[in-house]
């Protein structure tokens, strides 16, 4: 199993099924560990368990953590299950090294991960993001480079994509719910 630095997570996906990681103390981001995902060769076993789910982008992560918009919260609250790809996570983690690891950014985020489950990316996803890229550069039209990421995440895995940046709105054969 891979294994990357970053913060514990409770929930996983490693041959279909979601387990508990466990939670080490730690004192500086640098520290945390969290299992990455390993999907199984079953490319519809997360679409077998996501029946109301969520794949979420990173800008509705931060909304909710910051408490700025209930209806986001809502939303979240309201999902089956809430899937994070390791893009929006990696983001996530910038966000917490940048505010040099403060409790404020720290804890909410790791409290929060205790109940999404990290999706990886893999060779599928990188064929879906190749699709993604190449459709917006014949359009001309390119967003950011983890926005693709994360949208081909979600579109391997056949989860809809919660957001907040109208830029998802370009991206086809996506499907995408903007919060409001």
């Amino acid at each position: 199993m891979r294994r990357a630095t970053s913060i514990s997570c409770a929930k996983h996906v490693a041959s279909a099924e979601v387990r508990a990681s466990p939670k080490p103390p730690v004192q500086s981001a640098a520290q945390w560990e969290m299992p990455l995902l390993l999907r199984s060769k079953n490319a519809n076993a997360l679409t077998k368990m996501a029946g109301e789910s969520l794949a979420l982008d990173t800008s509705v992560v931060v909304k909710h953590l910051r408490g700025l918009s209930p209806q986001i919260s809502q939303r979240l609250a309201e999902a089956e299950e809430l899937y994070l790809p390791t893009v929006a996570l990696g983001e996530l983690l910038f966000g917490v090294e940048r505010s040099g690891d403060d409790p404020r950014a720290r804890v909410p985020l790791e409290k929060f991960l205790r109940d999404v489950v990290i999706i990886a990316t893999d060779d599928q996803t990188a064929a879906h993001y190749a699709k993604l890229r190449a459709h917006l550069a014949g359009q001309g039209t390119p967003i950011p480079d983890n926005d693709i990421w994360i949208a081909a995440t979600a579109q391997r895995h056949q989860l809809p994509l919660y957001h907040d940046d109208g830029h998802f709105a370009l991206l086809s054969g996506l499907v995408e719910e903007r919060c409001s």
